[in-house]
């Protein structure tokens, strides 16, 4: 008995993912937090599913090394091939969820730690421990880290362990597209097809879309691009075909998808199809390790994409196998009319589970009256409010002069010698003194102050 299932060994890094769900990259305002990276995310996906798995890395020596590391270790992922570079830093990605077809991303990969690994981080040990090996394509594209990943798969084979490749065609890691294209899928690269077919004939399992067949096989035809990699190595090739589910072929490739032996997608509402490929291998491992036959095996996969494609992040959408039982015992049972038809070589629909679309969003405006504020009374004229005015205008005050005011008593001009009127207190009188009118206001906030002069350099207004 092995101490380990399944070694991965690649990418690691920190996903950011924009929480504003339907915005743009540039108009994020804050973001969650999650590990990445498809072998580190294929390690919890396994580790959730009960099989024994480690991943082959490098992470900074600062906090989000820490990070990836100490979480790692909260999946059950062994960490002992985690390796802390003291020069370079931890990976990172920002990712967005634009709507249910576009999901924006950009790598900050330029010399950062996982693309540091080398031969001297590989174990022969370690990977003797293991039942299984698992590469991503991703590090076939640099010499240092192919290097790694040679020594990894001869060592592998040299005792015994399975080996399978995830092609993980990212164009933008290989140099064929620009930083700001991370979410394209598919560049076509004489360059990178010949790189991957010198080295499948090492894999016993290789799996990918339609277009990372395409850039396997150097053809754009999907039955040529998989006779092309047929030519090449015996692997079980398990092609994902979207909507229409997934298929493997153990030996001759038929001349039509349809004749492989197949496993069946399940009808799920997309909110996000990123990490969904790599929650498909997690499954897929299960039913391969277990020797579980391929219609099986597909049939784990495809739930753990489902699973992958509904929630927020990567690896926090993975289930438990808990979660997967329940899931492939009722989840089975959907209505026909949840589904939609299946759109072919679509470069959108590139995972098994995509049979719902997402709802567009519906907004509902609803009428609510304006509060109602309250105003403070407009600030009398306090000449036209004084006794004397009125005198001589033979009239009583405006109504809009305070009713104290109004009463007939004693101006604040007349009573208290002040140039202007201040306002009436209690007493009809005014106050002498903004001191005096401030404690008047808290004593009696009911009543309307007016304005003060406090000698001739202190002037102001109180309002209730």
């Amino acid at each position: 008995m092995k101490a380990l299932d399944v070694i991965t060994i690649g990418r690691s890094s920190v996903d950011l993912y924009g929480a504003q769900v339907g915005g743009r990259l540039e108009d994020m305002g804050s973001f969650r937090k999650y590990i990445g990276g498809s072998p580190t995310n294929i390690a919890c996906g396994a580790a959730r599913l009960g099989l024994k798995s480690a991943v082959i890395t490098r992470v900074g020596d600062e906090h989000m090394g820490r990070f990836i590391r100490e979480q790692l270790q909260r999946e059950g992922v062994d960490v002992g091939g985690v390796v802390t570079d003291p020069e370079r830093l931890t990976a990172m990605v920002l990712l967005g969820i634009r709507d249910e077809e576009k999901f924006p991303l950009i790598f900050y990969r330029e010399n950062c730690a996982d693309m540091a690994l080398s031969v001297d981080d590989i174990d022969e040990a370690y990977i003797a421990s293991s039942r299984s090996l698992v590469v991503t394509g991703t590090h076939l594209s640099n010499s240092r880290t192919e290097a790694a990943v040679l020594k990894a798969l001869t060592l592998a084979r040299q005792h015994g362990l399975r080996t399978a490749l995830d092609i993980d065609y990212r164009p933008s890691l290989w140099g064929v597209a620009g930083h700001g294209d991370g979410e394209s899928r598919f560049v076509e690269s004489q360059k990178v097809t010949a790189k991957l077919q010198s080295t499948l004939h090492l894999f016993d399992l290789i799996v990918g879309t339609e277009e990372e067949f395409y850039i396997a096989g150097g053809s754009t035809n999907t039955i040529e691009a998989l006779r092309t990699v047929r030519g090449v190595s015996g692997a079980i090739l398990v092609c994902k075909r979207g909507a229409a589910g997934a298929v493997a072929f153990e030996g001759e490739v038929p001349d039509s998808l349809d004749d492989g032996q197949s496993g069946p997608g399940f009808p799920i509402e997309v909110f996000n199809e990123l990490g969904a490929g790599d929650g498909f291998f997690a499954g897929l491992l299960k039913g391969w390790l277990a020797e579980d036959n391929w219609p099986t095996a597909l049939k784990y996969a495809n739930a753990c994409g489902a699973f992958a494609v509904s929630r927020h992040g990567c690896t926090p959408a993975y289930p438990s196998l808990a979660e997967l039982e329940f899931f492939l015992a009722r989840g089975q049972a959907a209505r026909p009319a949840q589904r939609s038809r299946p759109r072919a070589n679509s470069l959108v629909d590139q995972s098994p589970w995509r049979l719902v679309r997402l709802p567009r969003l519906i907004v509902r405006f609803r009428w609510l009256p304006p509060k109602t504020v309250r105003r403070p009374h407009p600030r009398p004229d306090t000449e036209r409010c004084s006794r004397s005015y009125c005198a001589r205008a033979r009239a009583g005050p405006p109504s809009d002069c305070p009713s104290l005011c109004r009463s007939g008593k004693p101006s604040c001009g007349e009573a208290s010698g002040c140039r202007t009127l201040l306002a009436a207190g209690p007493s009809g009188c005014c106050w002498s003194s903004a001191a005096e009118a401030l404690q008047n206001m808290r004593d009696h906030p009911q009543r309307l102050l007016g304005s003060y002069q406090d000698g001739p350099g202190l002037a102001g207004r109180c309002e209730v």
